[in-house]
This record gives C-alpha cells, structure tokens and sequence, in this order.
C-alpha cells in the first residue's frame, strides 16, 4: 500500500545545478552535466594551459576560472603565426575541446646567391624567418643590383626583391678634341679595371692625366684631359715694327702666323715677313727688325768740302749733302744730292776742277 512522507527537495538542494530526485526520508541529485558533488557545487575544471612563448590568450569564465563553459582564444606576437585552433572551449568532461596551439614564427622563402655574388644570413629565431637579414655581396667587378640588405617582415615576405649581381661599367669615353683615345676594352664595355689612354695630335700637349682606369665605383679615376696647343714665345715688337697676328689656337700658340711690317717711310724689313709657331714651340724664324733705308756713303770731292744733314744716320734717307770747291776750282756736277726712298742719291757725286787760266783770259778779251 502507498507510503506518505514529507517531501525533502527543496529548491536549492542541488544547488541548481542538477535534478533533485526523492527518496524515503532523504533526497538524491543527479548533476548536469559539468558539475559534480552530493549537491552539484562543483564544477568540472579543465586546468590552465602552459601557455608556450609568444602566445597571447584571452578567456572568459562565467562559471569558474578554466572550468565547464569557459572559453579561451589564442594569438601570436608579431612575428609569430599561430599553429592549431584559435579557440578553446572547457567541455562538461572537464577536457578543452583540443590541444592548445603553438606559435610558429612566420616563415619567408629560402634565399639563394645570386650568380657572381654571395649572401651572409642571420637568423635569431630560425632559419629564413621572422627577424632573418640577409645581406649580399658581389664578387670584384660586379655590383648589387637592388638592396643588398633583406629583411624578413611578419607578413612572411621579404621587404624587396632578391637581388643581382650586374657587371661594373663605366660611361663611353669621347676623345678630347685634337686627341684621340684607346682603350683596353671596348668602347660598348667599359668594365671594371679597363684603362683607357690619350694621346694629341701635333703641335698640342695634353693637360691632364694621360691614363685613366675603371673604378669598382663605376666612376674613371680622371676625367677627359684637354688638348692644347703648344706655346710659343711671346714675340717681342721692335721698334717702328708693325705686327698683325692670327690665333687659331690661341695667343702665339701652334699655327698662331704673324706678319711684319714697317711703319715708316725710309725703313726696311730686315729679316722673315712671316713666322708661323711649328709644333715644337718655335717659331719659324726670329723677328725681323725695321733698319732705315742708306745710300751709299759719299767722299767729299777733292779740292772741296761736303756738308751734310743726316736726320736718321749717316747716309740715311731723307740725308742730304751739298758741295762746295775750294778757291780755283768750279763744281762740275749738282751743289746737291739728297737720299731717295729707293736707297740712290739723287745724282752722281760733283768733283771740282781748277779754272783754265786761258780758257778764261780769252773769255774777259771777248
């Protein structure tokens, strides 16, 4: 027959956290899932996780710290990558719902040499990854083209492209104006250590370095010298000379022709019209002078005397002379001869000749 009994579940008897079954007497819980105990106080707890380095965990507890329902997500430090799930979930067995995840550090492309060069890598976490640089090199005559220094970045890609090695060269030379070059190279592959020399043609001197060599810089280790026309002595302007000079170098330099003339009536050129400075630095001849014009130089007559006026020098141009006979004698010939442009006298030199006693008696009779 049916027993009566005062009923014993109350509304906290399992604290909420199970089902309050009846007995005799007494009453029993049967706990949901994730809690445990005669009353269910307890909760199922998953234990904390030993958390690897690098990692970054962020969790919410709402019913115990890293117990039944709490969750947890996981990420990584800059750098890193995270490997396994990115959430955790306290299951009621008391277990996470998978294995925690590791941090792996991001990973970029193995890098090579490029031909004709080398590379020296370091890696502080590991190799080709996060935090590796590579810096490249390039072997004599050669030179990096792009950056020689690489970084790994934390999106996983190098910060440029891989470089190369590209041949050193040097701009075309041209040769200098009244010069010409050679090369040991080819003029279309001027590389490094190809030298390169000048020479000028004649009557110019080189002013400058006579050689210049390819640097690893890509630069030549002298500019282009100039051609310059060999230097002559300056020429002197003797007096009452005119000179009348060309250039075509620069002054009294090679090829620089001067002529020469007088600039009075009465003188004349004495020497080369014309000089021309050769390639040796000489000219062709030493500068004339201007001398006056002379006549030949004139006795006085016998039995007279001659008096002269000789403004430029003894028997000079523009000189002039006349005769006188001493007592007894007549002048036979001019009083006069004056110096003439052309170097002659205007007549032949007089002579004096004794009166003829006779001759003149006859003449005072008649």
């Amino acid at each position: 027959r049916a027993l009566c009994y005062t009923a014993s579940c109350q509304e906290m008897s399992c604290s909420e956290q199970g089902e309050c079954i009846e007995t005799i007497g007494n009453y029993t819980c049967s706990c949901y899932p994730g809690f445990y105990g005669p009353e269910c106080k307890y909760v199922r707890e998953c234990g904390e996780f030993d958390l690897p380095q690098h990692m970054l965990v962020n969790c919410s507890h709402p019913l115990g710290n890293f117990s039944f329902n709490s969750k947890c997500s996981f990420h990584c430090t800059e750098g890193y990558r995270l490997h396994g799930p990115s959430e955790l979930e306290c299951l009621a067995s008391g277990i996470w719902t998978k294995k925690a995840p590791q941090c792996v550090a991001v990973q970029c492309q193995h890098l090579e040499a490029p031909g004709k060069g080398s590379v020296d890598c370091v890696h502080p976490l590991a190799a080709f990854a996060y935090g590796s640089s590579c810096k490249f090199e390039c072997q004599p005559g050669y030179r990096v083209k792009g950056f020689d220094t690489l970084h790994c970045s934390r999106s996983g890609q190098w910060t440029a492209p891989l470089p190369t090695c590209e041949a050193i060269s040097c701009e075309p030379l041209e040769s200098p104006i009244h010069g010409s070059v050679d090369c040991s190279l080819s003029s279309t592959a001027l590389q490094y250590n190809a030298t390169c020399s000048f020479r000028c043609a004649e009557g110019f001197m080189l002013r400058g370095a006579d050689i210049t060599r390819c640097t690893g810089l890509g630069q030549w280790t002298a500019p282009v010298p100039v051609c310059q026309a060999v230097q002559c002595q300056d020429l002197p302007t003797p007096n009452k000379v005119q000179v009348n000079c060309s250039h075509p170098f620069g002054t009294f330099r090679f090829q620089s022709v001067c002529s020469f003339t007088c600039n009075e009536e009465g003188l004349v050129l004495v020497g080369a019209r014309v000089l021309q400075c050769l390639a040796t630095g000489n000219w062709s001849a030493i500068p004339p002078e201007c001398h006056a014009i002379t006549c030949t130089p004139l006795l006085s007559p016998q039995n007279g005397t001659m008096t002269c006026i000789q403004p430029l020098g003894d028997a000079s141009y523009k000189s002039t002379c006349q005769f006188i006979c001493d007592e007894g004698f007549s002048l036979s010939g001019p009083e006069r001869l004056d110096c003439t442009p052309s170097g002659h006298w205007t007549g032949s030199p007089p002579t004096c000749k004794a009166f003829d006693v006779y001759h003149n008696s006859e003449t005072m009779r008649k």
